[in-house]
């Protein structure tokens, strides 16, 4: 690809072969140019076909070895070409009108550095699916899988910090905070997997309020990397 593209989409994968298909297809169907975004797929580590699925699709696919989200954003950072960047996950699906609405928000104001969005889930059934609405509504802040930001305004705040892998969103936001200067757009809202919370809800809940706490008291977590399925 020859263009500079305006947004550059970056998508850590680790065994996602069930989703990354579905996530892929859900972005090439967007209402927006393709002549204006990138997408770049991070395997990082996957022992499945997560990779080869990627492959049939016009992404930029790479590989970031060291196990850890942070690890694989930062190499699809490092790659990417546009002016603004989306940090989202392998198992979301997302309406055909987000990348336009994210472009939209950014071009309201140029003194908006960072814009972010709800995220439902797509199979957590009804109990699920209902807390996901409620923490929707009363949520002030921006959450990894539907987060973009400018990229020379990352830079500036130091970028990522590849010493939070559990919780570099919460870390990022904070950093953002400072500045205020992002707007939460609620009607722009993305679809994720349920599946970790359907194993070990209250473990997971747990665990966020805690690295959370310690991530705003003393900007570094207690929990590196994410619960495991297995």
């Amino acid at each position: 690809m020859s263009f500079k593209p305006l947004i550059s989409i970056i998508i850590p994968a680790r065994n996602e072969e069930n989703y990354i298909g579905k996530c892929l297809e859900s972005i090439f169907s967007q209402d927006f140019d393709k002549g204006y975004f990138e997408v770049i797929v991070v395997n990082n580590g996957s022992s499945d076909c997560t990779s080869n699925i990627a492959s049939q699709f016009p992404v930029v696919l790479t590989r970031e070895s060291r196990v850890g989200c942070i690890y694989a954003l930062v190499k699809g950072l490092s790659l990417s070409r546009g002016e603004i960047i989306v940090f989202t996950d392998a198992d979301c699906y997302y309406p055909k009108n987000w990348i336009r609405k994210i472009k939209t928000t950014f071009k309201s104001s140029p003194k908006v550095m960072a814009v972010g969005g709800p995220s439902y889930f797509h199979d957590g059934g009804v109990i699920l699916d209902g807390l996901s609405f409620l923490l929707q509504i009363f949520s002030r802040r921006m959450r990894g899988a539907n987060f973009a930001i400018r990229k020379n305004f990352l830079m500036e705040i130091g970028g990522l910090n590849t010493d939070i892998n559990f919780g570099w969103d919460t870390d990022l936001f904070t950093r953002i905070q400072k500045y205020g200067c992002y707007k939460i757009d609620r009607s722009n809202s993305i679809y994720t997997s349920a599946r970790r919370y359907k194993r070990m809800f209250l473990k997971i809940i747990i665990l966020q309020l805690v690295n959370n706490l310690f991530l705003k008291a003393f900007s570094r977590g207690v929990i590196f990397h994410f619960p495991k399925l297995a």
